[in-house]
């Protein structure tokens, strides 16, 4: 009889400590972005955003000559003082007002709970386009 008093509170015990058993932490999944070129014109540049397991995404365009000279935007410079798009998502980006025949460094950032996410792309809007016309010369 004592043996099977025994048993059964070893068999609580045993359950009581694997249901109890709660210091596992949390996992966060690691955030995703994705940059794509998509077009260009002389004055913009279109590109998609995609990301994953995120809770915020933003962009930022700057000329690909102030990235050389300045230093390349880090994750945090991006999501601190870039455009926010729409996460978790594939997103379509315009940015209009830009120069003809310069480079541009689009780089996006992801965030989640503890980690970030990084991508750039670099895209250079058309050249403006001449009209050719015909002079005659009369002589």
């Amino acid at each position: 009889m004592k043996a099977k008093h025994l048993f059964m509170l070893f068999i609580g015990l045993l359950f009581c400590s694997i249901g109890c058993n709660n210091t596992e932490e949390p996992t966060t999944k690691e955030p995703s972005v994705k940059v794509e070129a998509e077009k260009t014109t002389t004055n913009s540049v279109k590109f998609s955003v995609t990301s994953t397991d995120a809770e915020r995404v933003a962009y930022l365009v700057v000329e690909a000559s102030d990235a050389l000279t300045i230093e390349t935007p880090s994750a945090e410079e991006v999501l601190a003082n870039g455009e926010e798009v729409t996460k978790n998502k594939q997103v379509i980006v315009t940015v209009d007002g830009l120069m003809p025949e310069t480079e541009y460094l689009i780089a996006v950032a992801a965030q989640s709970a503890s980690h970030t996410a990084y991508d750039s792309v670099k895209m250079t809007t058309d050249a403006e386009k001449v009209e050719a016309k015909q002079i005659t010369f009369v002589g």
